[in-house]
């Protein structure tokens, strides 16, 4: 009797293990399912207008037509405006769409060129400790606001270095001053380094709305 409890413990032992193995699979699985869904499905914010710029002098005629076609097969481009002299083009963006910036990077690698990218975001403005951010007015997505590089006579600054982007306090006390006021604002500036901080814009012009 002793023996055959023994051997029933240790099967229930067994099962309890196996089905605590299958769950952390399972949990596994969703928590790879979720960081799918955060970091390629694409940003999710009320961005209307984009402007994407290249070397000019390494993207000429035929170039251009093929980056003009990739750029208007990506989904979500409503117009778009190419100035092929200058390398830039000027895109209207459906707002309801999200943004993923991987067509963009794969419509430049595929004419063999980089790209830089500019954004507005609107929506209100808010802080934790000393980070500040613009919450997107539709579906709340946060963009954390950094400065232009901080640059100092004679001394090397890395410029792919968020520690080298601190917000000025001028602009700083700006947007605080907002935050506490409730209004909406635009804020229009470059991604920085949009592959490995897709949330993250630098803070170039400030426009309250319906100004």
């Amino acid at each position: 009797m002793k023996i055959f409890m023994k051997k029933k413990a240790s099967i229930s032992s067994l099962n309890f293990l196996n089905h605590f193995i299958f769950l952390s699979k399972v949990n596994y699985a969703r928590n790879l399912l979720f960081i799918y869904f955060i970091y390629f499905q694409g940003l999710h914010a009320e961005i209307e207008q984009i402007r994407v710029s290249w070397n000019a002098f390494k993207c000429q005629t035929t170039c251009v037509q093929q980056i003009q076609q990739s750029l208007n097969a990506i989904k979500g481009v409503k117009s778009l405006k190419i100035d092929g002299p200058s390398g830039i083009a000027n895109i209207e963006w459906d707002p309801t769409t999200p943004l993923n910036y991987e067509p963009f990077r794969y419509a430049a690698a595929a004419v063999g060129i980089n790209i830089d990218m500019r954004v507005s975001v609107k929506g209100i403005i808010s802080h934790e400790n000393e980070n500040i951010f613009i919450i997107s007015d539709k579906d709340q997505t946060r963009f954390l606001l950094i400065g232009p590089i901080l640059v100092e006579s004679g001394r090397y600054i890395p410029k792919y270095n968020l520690a080298t982007h601190p917000l000025p306090t001028d602009i700083k006390e700006q947007l605080l001053d907002i935050e506490r006021k409730r209004v909406s604002v635009v804020i229009s500036g470059p991604l920085f380094l949009p592959a490995q901080y897709p949330l993250t814009l630098v803070t170039e012009h400030i426009k309250m709305r319906g100004k």
